[in-house]
């Protein structure tokens, strides 16, 4: 077994793990577990930014003329599957901190959208995580603001969120509601 070269075994990690594009890597944990060598090789860091590479957007971050290293990619890649966690859970009522990370670094991975990190939200849940935070949370505190929502972070970051994730669809759908 450890006779096989690195670049093998980084090659067919990364083939296993990229049969499942959405979602965080969890099959990187039964591969960290086989043994210590196969171990170090996965999570090392240049392991682990190509694999942040392939499931998230870092072009918009480099056309910002910021190169990455790997060690910040590897970095990332942990925050954003830690954030794709948080949101499966969906506990809006969990304490502000929790949410103000949540929806900040959605709206973040939003903002450096070129495709994929739409599509991690979306498998993650994120129309639903918003929606249940503005039907649970959007209108606490409107006593003291004259019936309006409170103008504070988290309800300008989940109405920004569920502005960049609407689709035609969801217009037609509230539409046929609306005239039922």
């Amino acid at each position: 077994m450890f006779n096989l070269p690195v670049e093998i075994i980084s090659q067919f990690s990364f083939h296993l793990l990229a049969d499942a594009p959405l979602g965080p890597p969890h099959a990187l944990i039964p591969i960290a577990l086989t043994c210590r060598f196969w171990k170090d090789i996965v999570t090392s860091k240049p392991f682990l930014a190509k694999l942040c590479r392939f499931k998230f957007d870092v072009g918009p971050i480099n056309r910002r003329s910021f190169h990455p290293r790997d060690r910040d990619l590897a970095d990332e890649l942990i925050r954003c599957c830690r954030l794709i966690q948080e949101i499966r859970r969906a506990d809006v009522a969990e304490t502000e901190s929790v949410v103000d990370d949540t929806l900040c670094a959605a709206y973040i991975l939003m903002l450096n959208n070129d495709g994929k990190n739409y599509a991690q939200l979306e498998h993650a849940g994120l129309d639903a995580y918003v929606d249940k935070f503005v039907r649970t949370r959007l209108w606490e505190g409107r006593e003291d603001n004259q019936g309006w929502p409170l103008d504070n972070m988290n309800n300008s970051l989940a109405l920004w969120l569920m502005w960049m994730t609407l689709t035609k669809g969801f217009f037609i759908y509230k539409f046929i509601r609306l005239v039922d």
